[in-house]
């Protein structure tokens, strides 16, 4: 094993990703990603960690280098400001409040609130309005913000999603599944890997392991994005 992979795996560890759930919380799909059992906890086996990641990688990456555009779902409330980060960096969507039923599968819908939300920004200095009236304005605007901020440009059918936790996701992994979106999932041991396209057998209920995993991932689409901006410059040229 290269010095590198051994860093990787290094990093890993002191990150927690190895950190399962109560042996007696698993779900016998994941038995194949966890090295062993200690203490009644399930200890991830961190090698297949690495190799899924990689996987995962270049997979996104070829994604980002196509323009195609991803998708980030986790609700989880200590890890939010990590996934608005990430995703603002990599300029993904993301949903970090609460999955809205019909957010893939009824558009219209979906894209009708994220233009009542330009809407009322642009209307937020409005001096006709009454104080009661302004009042209920900001209400609407925060609660719009909350649930379709991370989707302002979502133009068209995100071409892969990343989720963390797909047993809290659920919903947001049903809508991919529906619409043969392929998913990239942080996947714990009572998660359920099945038809999950790029499972990362992971701790995701920590920040670090999460922010550690995620930033890797996204670096990745970030890679990708620059190919396809330096082979575009390149055609102008020609």
């Amino acid at each position: 094993m290269v010095q590198q992979e051994q860093n990787m795996l290094f990093d890993m560890v002191y990150a927690g990703v190895h950190l399962g759930h109560r042996a007696n919380a698993w779900n016998p799909k994941m038995e194949q990603y966890i090295y062993k059992k200690e203490r009644n906890i399930h200890v991830i086996d961190v090698v297949q960690t690495m190799v899924l990641l990689k996987k995962a990688c270049q997979f996104t990456f070829k994604q980002a280098a196509q323009g195609n555009s991803i998708l980030i779902v986790g609700t989880k409330t200590h890890l939010v400001e990590s996934i608005m980060f990430e995703a603002t960096r990599c300029q993904a969507l993301y949903v970090v409040n609460r999955w809205l039923g019909g957010l893939l599968t009824n558009q219209q819908t979906i894209r009708s609130r994220i233009s009542k939300l330009s809407v009322l920004e642009k209307d937020q200095n409005n001096t006709t309005l009454t104080k009661k009236e302004l009042m209920k304005q900001r209400r609407e605007l925060d609660k719009l913000r909350r649930n379709f901020d991370g989707l302002r440009n979502l133009d068209k059918m995100p071409s892969c999603a990343i989720i963390i936790d797909p047993v809290k996701e659920k919903n947001a992994l049903a809508e991919c599944k529906r619409l043969n979106i392929p998913v990239v999932a942080f996947i714990d041991t009572n998660g359920d890997p099945s038809g999950i396209e790029y499972p990362i057998p992971t701790n995701d209920d920590s920040v670090v392991s999460v922010q550690y995993l995620l930033r890797i991932l996204v670096e990745s689409v970030c890679d990708g994005i620059r190919v396809r901006l330096a082979n575009q410059l390149q055609g102008q040229k020609r």
